[in-house]
Parts: structure tokens; sequence; C-alpha cells
């Protein structure tokens, strides 16, 4: 675990590559379904999706990756059901997730990362939006002190050699 932001419920980890069984972790950034909450327009470009896909593991599958089909998208909420009330506002989705699917992305018919799946009720799913997970990279990057391709922004020289070592 390399950052935590507790109360949008979301993780940075570090993953080594190659790892232990010499799988490498190579690939490309995933294009973003722009949207902005302060943007009117967001909701009206996500309203012209009639569906969205979701992936995840059944907790009494075998360990494949089931896809699901979502919407249409609703609205953006700051209230969870039960009266939680949340700092940063989630899409709401037509459709309901089961265990399993928390974590992954929303992807749009376009295959856009259209934001996070986090929570399913008895009739929707709450996804957290693109802009609350780049304002999470931001500040994790910040806090890490990383450049815009995650590696240290301030150069560390290396500690002076002792008398012993020269």
């Amino acid at each position: 675990l390399v950052f935590y932001d507790h109360r949008n419920d979301m993780a940075l980890i570090k993953i080594n590559t190659p790892n232990k069984e010499n799988v490498n972790f190579i690939g490309k950034p995933a294009k973003i379904f722009e949207m902005s909450l302060k943007d009117k327009n967001s909701l009206q470009r996500l309203s012209k999706y009639k569906n969205f896909y979701a992936f995840g593991h059944y907790t009494t599958g075998s360990g494949f990756l089931f896809p699901l089909e979502l919407g249409p998208f609703r609205t953006f909420t700051n209230m969870l059901p039960e009266g939680y009330f949340l700092d940063s506002p989630m899409g709401v989705l037509q459709g309901s997730i089961q265990q399993g699917f928390s974590g992954g992305p929303l992807f749009s018919p376009k295959g856009e990362v259209a934001g996070m799946v986090t929570l399913g009720g008895a009739l929707n799913t709450y996804v957290v939006t693109t802009e609350t997970i780049s304002a999470f990279l931001e500040d994790a990057m910040a806090k890490l002190e990383l450049d815009s391709k995650g590696k240290p922004a301030v150069s560390v020289s290396p500690d002076p050699l002792s008398p012993e070592e020269k």
C-alpha cells in the first residue's frame, strides 16, 4: 500500500514487475471518459450511452472475470443508501452489482474508463467519478513527491562516502 484516501475509500498499491511468477505488468494508459461535475454537459454526455460495462470476480466463482452490463447513467449524488453522506459525489447507474465488482473499472461502450465501481444497491450501482480518481492520483503524486510519470520528482543525491568507504 503506497497511498490511501479514507474519505473516498481508494488505495494506491505498488506492483513489482516482473512479479515472482515472472509476469510483467506493462500497459498503455486507459482512455478516460472526460467528465467534470463543474461541467453541466458531463451528465448529458454520460446519458448518451444506454449501457456501461463493469468487470469483476464473483465470490462463488472459479476465478474468472465476469462482465456485467449496467445502465443507463442516472445522476450524481453525495448520499448513499442508509443515509451515508460523502465528501465527493458519486455516479449512479441503473442495475446492481454483486460482491467482487467493487474497485473495478466502469467502461463506456467505446472502451473509455467512466469511473470505478464501488457499491451496489438493490436497484442501482454507485461509481467513483473519473474526476475524483484524478484528484486522488494528483494528491498521491504530490504527497509522494512523484512526477507525472510516477518517478521521484526530487532528485536524491547519494550519501557521501564514509572514511572507511574511501
